[in-house]
């Protein structure tokens, strides 16, 4: 088992000593529960990095990282309203909007596509940790009230926004046709409108050989405008090998983005 994986393993080990450190009654419980929380909410972001740097991305990792989000903070937020901590229709509200991603999921990778993560999504991760921390932590020091009462409000509120957000960007996913509608939709990106498949094989032969010899590759691109780039981001897992890419058209992009002055695309 590689470290990313351990990481991402660790969150799913500490949901037991983190309930009882919320159900417990010793001194300092909810000091070192919140303590524990945030440490190991690190490990979300740990993992993913490491795994990218390295070269280590695997499908275990793939299935268990978004499981271990999910079941580390829901876990948390149902001790919560045992202990009347947070109303039941906060977790209520988060539950539904994870399992409603979840279920898009399923179907995107059904039809070879991948939900890519987006800034919303991450933003309401940090709102979620943010809140969890505070509401712990309001037992013991009852000033932070208001602030938990608002910290839950803005998670309520990204949660639903990231969900809407989601729904926009992959609605075509949904749509009646399925594959064919989201080749359909991927064509601008490299797709080819009503093919069987959004992934170009060459890209994805492209992708096997960078993992396997663990390269990594990013792109300069002008008269493609970006469509090399969005053809190799198709490919499930295509993070772990693809840094990124820059579209320059003008001399003077290519000069102050790229340090390189008439080059082609």
């Amino acid at each position: 088992m590689n470290l990313p994986n351990a990481l991402t393993i660790s969150r799913l080990v500490a949901i037991p000593p983190l309930m009882f450190l919320v159900l417990a009654r010793f001194d300092y419980h909810d000091q070192i529960a919140a303590a524990v929380f945030v440490v190991f909410s690190l490990t979300d972001t740990m993992d993913g990095q490491l795994a990218r740097r390295r070269g280590s991305v695997s499908d275990l990792g793939k299935f268990l990282d978004p499981l271990a989000d999910k079941l580390f903070v829901l876990s948390v937020l149902i001790v919560l309203v045992q202990e009347e901590l947070v109303a039941s229709w906060v977790v209520v509200v988060i539950f539904s909007r994870e399992l409603l991603i979840t279920l898009l999921r399923t179907v995107a990778a059904s039809q070879g596509r991948v939900l890519a993560a987006a800034p919303l999504g991450k933003t309401k991760t940090v709102t979620q940790v943010v809140a969890v921390t505070l509401l712990i932590l309001q037992r013991p020091y009852p000033e932070l009230g208001l602030p938990a009462a608002l910290a839950v409000g803005f998670a309520v509120v990204f949660t639903l926004s990231s969900g809407v957000d989601y729904l926009w960007r992959w609605r075509h996913v949904l749509l009646p046709g399925g594959t064919a509608a989201s080749a359909a939709a991927a064509a601008p990106s490299g797709g080819a409108p009503g093919a069987e498949s959004p992934i170009d094989p060459r890209a994805a032969a492209l992708g096997k050989l960078l993992e396997d010899g663990r390269l990594t590759l990013s792109v300069a691109e002008s008269c493609t405008g970006g469509l090399l780039a969005a053809m190799i981001t198709d490919q499930p897992g295509s993070s772990a090998y693809f840094l990124g890419g820059v579209v320059a058209y003008s001399d003077e992009a290519k000069r102050t983005q790229l340090g390189r002055a008439n080059l082609l695309g």
